[in-house]
């Protein structure tokens, strides 16, 4: 759909006539727009996901510590509990 309204406005942009400028700073504006979003979505947004995900590796790590530290906390209530 962006790129159909990019194509719609071109004619606009381009072709000289009468009351063409009052169309051609419309848009052009339109078109700079959604050049801009339609970069913004494909390019930026997705670099910016992969910057912030976390690896399997780091999140394994981390699992490996909660758990190392739940059963440290599960041992002693478990004995205390019994004994």
């Amino acid at each position: 759909s962006t790129l159909t309204s990019l194509f719609g406005m071109l004619p606009l942009m381009i072709m000289p006539g009468v009351g063409s400028e009052i169309y051609r700073g419309l848009a052009t504006v339109i078109v700079g727009g959604m050049l801009i979003s339609a970069i913004f979505t494909l390019v930026l947004f997705p670099s910016l996901l992969r910057l912030g995900e976390k690896s399997p590796h780091d999140n394994s790590q981390q699992n490996n510590n909660v758990e190392d530290l739940h059963a440290e906390e599960v041992k002693p209530s478990l004995q205390a509990n019994i004994g």
